[in-house]
């Protein structure tokens, strides 16, 4: 059985043709070329890492992030819509065993103007474990939980150092006397390891960290994530229609593992103060201390020679110098261009980073610029 698509009757003839102009691209070569350079250059100007994209250990790309995606469709002049496919509240947990549950399953579609251009579905629930568990303490893990039965996983936690001093057992931010101690006895050991801990309005404090052992226990306020599983489920559906309407798969993922790393605002490791780096001191040629192939030194350094070669065309031999270098000791390569250098009236300047000419040009037939492009590198 055979169909016809988009079908027109000719004139009463009974003949079926098909409108061709719907398989025809929708724009041109030349428009295609332009549209890929100018996402191109906006993946390479505008993105940012860590903002607008983020970085997957095992994967060849990078995970396109909210902020980025809403770059790209403004970039675009795309309009998101969000329409709600799906939803389950479940506030009571009657329905669920008495767990409260929560479902969003969202529908992103991308217009411009009156056009629709594109839509993806995301979407979220409380079972998942990053909202239905959370990770606490030792001494955080309720009573009524065998700590056996526990999932555990060894980690880091820390303190603002304003707060061990204090110790409080008490109050909205007070823990146990035994949480205190063990940071103090970090301290005390050595084991502690000092760290600035980031603030709500985007500065840091200074605190202590020290290894713990985290165990995962149900998380009592489900109802308190609700926002941020919905929030999450349009993310999900927008950064997919995202990457199908611009074309950015090439340069950007979604994957599984992108989920939690697109949710970065459920907290972020705490990073240690960076040392600072001493200034890298100026290059200088490196002394040959590796074992060297004598034979071929010597052999590259007679072909260089003034009394054997042209030294003016010296510029021919460095192609094939550069060619074996990968085979050579670093030391090798070295003691060849000292050899010529010292052959030919050259000495290393500090000042430049560079081989220079310390004989009158014309005794070596090289204008003095050259021996720098012949050396650098």
């Amino acid at each position: 059985m055979s169909t016809v698509i988009d079908a027109e009757i000719i004139g009463g003839t009974g003949m079926a043709t098909t409108n061709g102009d719907k398989f025809l691209p929708a724009m041109t070569i030349h428009q295609a070329v332009a549209r890929y350079d100018a996402v191109l250059e906006f993946s390479k100007t505008i993105m940012k890492g860590g903002k607008d994209f983020g970085t997957i250990p095992g994967s060849d790309k990078p995970s396109l992030l909210k902020a980025g995606a809403e770059k790209l469709c403004s970039f675009f002049g795309l309009t998101p819509r969000f329409i709600i496919v799906e939803k389950t509240e479940d506030w009571t947990g009657n329905s669920h065993g008495g767990e409260q549950f929560f479902y969003y399953h969202y529908r992103a579609q991308l217009w411009r103007g009156d056009y629709l251009l594109g839509e993806s579905e995301g979407s979220c629930n409380s079972m998942e474990s990053k909202y239905r568990f959370r990770w606490v303490q030792d001494d955080q893990v309720p009573t009524n939980l065998n700590k056996a039965s526990l999932k555990k996983r060894g980690g880091r936690i820390s303190e603002p150092k304003f707060a061990i001093e204090k110790a409080e057992t008490g109050g909205k931010y007070g823990k146990s006397a035994e949480h205190w101690q063990a940071f103090k006895d970090a301290i005390a050991n050595g084991t502690a390891r000092e760290v600035e801990k980031p603030k709500k309005d985007g500065g840091t404090m200074q605190a202590w960290e020290i290894d713990s052992t985290l165990y995962r226990v149900p998380n009592p306020d489900i109802a308190d994530q609700v926002n941020a599983i919905q929030k999450m489920a349009q993310k999900r559906a927008l950064v997919a229609v995202t990457l199908l309407v611009c074309n950015a798969s090439e340069y950007y993922t979604q994957d599984l593992e992108d989920m939690d790393l697109i949710d970065a605002d459920h907290g972020k490791p705490v990073q240690p103060k960076e040392e600072a780096k001493p200034k890298p001191a100026d290059p200088k040629p490196p002394e040959p201390t590796d074992a060297v192939d004598m034979a071929t030194v010597q052999s590259w350094t007679a072909k260089l020679d003034p009394n054997t070669v042209n030294v003016g065309k010296v510029n021919t031999w460095l192609p094939e110098i550069k060619a074996i270098s990968s085979a050579m000791t670093r030391g090798a390569v070295w003691k060849i261009v000292k050899a010529f250098a010292e052959n030919n009236g050259c000495k290393w300047d500090d000042a430049t980073k560079q081989f220079v000419a310390v004989v009158p040009a014309d005794d070596l037939g090289i204008p003095p610029a050259e021996h720098g492009d012949a050396f650098e590198g």
